[in-house]
């Protein structure tokens, strides 16, 4: 399950064509089921975006780093997907940051 999930998210095209925050981005592969049911009940209107799943989770970071523009892009767009977004943000950036470096002290 978890392979055939991640060659799906493997397959998809780069965020930053599919329109203003992400409006084209199919959510239901990347995301899981929408709206996310529980969220939905609980605020009485439709909740979309990534739900509490560790699958998930790693693919949405995956996706996010394969087609990043740096820190802030990261941010933006682990945000602009919506559900439980805080750990992507933040897996989003230990990758970016343990791969390039944090570059503590340099300008910019």
């Amino acid at each position: 399950e978890v392979a055939a999930y991640l060659r799906q998210v493997d397959l998809l095209k780069d965020y930053h064509n599919l329109g203003p925050r992400l409006a084209q981005l199919p959510l239901d592969v990347l995301c899981g089921p929408q709206p996310i049911t529980w969220a939905t009940e609980m605020r009485g209107h439709p909740v979309v975006g990534l739900d509490s799943s560790a699958m998930h989770t790693v693919g949405v970071v995956l996706y996010l780093v394969k087609w990043n523009r740096g820190a802030e892009d990261l941010l933006q767009h682990s945000m602009w997907i919506g559900g439980d977004v805080d750990s992507v943000g933040a897996l989003c950036l230990g990758l970016l940051g343990g791969t390039l470096g944090l570059g503590l002290g340099q300008e910019g």
